[in-house]
């Protein structure tokens, strides 16, 4: 029983450290906003790129997209990022 416990407690601790987790997760929110697939990959990669950096990374996002909802959900996630980065460092 401990043993299933331990492991039930290491998938979630990888999934809560994960940032694709967290990319998946905002991906559903924003997609629901874009209807480009093409917009959600420049996105991704932007993010890819610019990620540790979050004010050019939202920067550089709002060259792309000027929807409010996208953009609130980029700075959730980058937030949750930069949190992570920040107890693992």
């Amino acid at each position: 029983e401990f043993l299933d416990f331990k492991r039930k407690l290491d998938r979630g601790l990888k999934k809560a450290f994960s940032s694709d987790y967290h990319f998946q997760v905002t991906k559903k929110t924003i997609s629901q906003e874009i209807s480009n697939a093409n917009t959600i990959d420049q996105i991704k990669t932007l993010i890819d790129t610019y990620g540790g950096d979050k004010k050019t990374a939202l920067k550089e996002i709002k060259k792309i997209t000027n929807n409010e909802k996208v953009l609130d959900g980029i700075d959730k996630f980058l937030s949750i990022i930069e949190s992570v980065s920040n107890l693992l460092a």
